[in-house]
């Protein structure tokens, strides 16, 4: 039998129990056995969380000196816009762009600024300096492609492929994506697959010849380098480029003309 002390004692062991059970929260569920928190101090409550994307946060970016109605959508070659520190982890157009409108567009290292951006599932976040579209006239070296992806037709030439290419074992789909160091459009008579790859094997030095119905015939005795084929490679790019005083934008069509002292 008990002393009265003994009971005494066992009570108050009873009641700072449950005072210190009271400091935990239970978070199961009929399913699953108990589970005890410690609660989230001061400190830890006031935590800043990660950045989301916002409304308010896409119209801000709007205010960034984009360059009106354009867009690159198209595949960047050479020094476009690349993957960088800064930009991996970022799962979406919207941040990619906050980022690039948050880097300085000049008076700055190189890899410290941003001009434009691209952004793509596979691809991920790529900022970088300036680019030029298509066949601008003016600008940097780097350059991205004016129209989206889309199928190409083509196939490389060699010295053991010639006859087959060059014959009728000729295989249009063998090079579905975009090869670069093609040169300029050749202008051809007969626009399609079949003409260009005739044009390519009357040319000795021809490797690799593309076709595309919107863009024309491309040959020569490059086309080593080719994107990647897979399920999203014609899917277009989100991106943009800032607005540069130093640069006219002159469009391939009345470059020339332009250009003239």
């Amino acid at each position: 039998m008990l002393r009265q002390r003994e009971r005494t004692q066992l009570a108050a062991v009873g009641v700072v129990g449950l005072i210190g059970f009271g400091l935990y929260s239970r978070t199961s569920t009929s399913q699953d056995p108990l589970v005890l928190e410690a609660p989230l101090s001061r400190d830890r409550r006031s935590l800043p969380t990660q950045p989301r994307s916002t409304a308010a946060t896409a119209a801000a970016i709007e205010d960034c000196g984009w360059k009106p109605n354009d867009a690159l959508v198209g595949s960047c070659a050479g020094s476009g816009p690349k993957l960088i520190a800064a930009s991996k982890g970022i799962t979406n157009a919207a941040d990619c762009a906050a980022l690039c409108c948050s880097m300085p567009t000049e008076h700055a290292e190189p890899e410290k600024r941003c001009v434009a951006w691209q952004y793509r599932q596979d691809t991920g976040c790529r900022v970088g300096g300036d680019v030029r579209i298509g066949m601008e006239k003016d600008g940097p070296s780097a350059w991205c492609n004016h129209d989206p992806p889309a199928m190409w037709h083509g196939e490389r030439v060699s010295d053991t492929t010639r006859d087959r290419v060059c014959g009728d074992g000729w295989n249009s789909s063998a090079l579905p994506t975009q090869c670069f160091g093609l040169g300029d459009r050749q202008h051809l008579t007969n626009e399609s697959p079949e003409g260009c790859r005739d044009a390519c094997c009357a040319d000795k030095t021809c490797k690799t010849w593309q076709f595309r119905h919107d863009v024309g015939c491309f040959y020569g005795p490059g086309g080593s380098s080719c994107d990647a084929y897979h399920a999203i490679a014609f899917t277009p790019w989100e991106g943009r480029r800032k607005l540069l005083k130093s640069r006219k934008y002159i469009p391939a069509r009345d470059g020339a003309k332009r250009l003239k002292p």
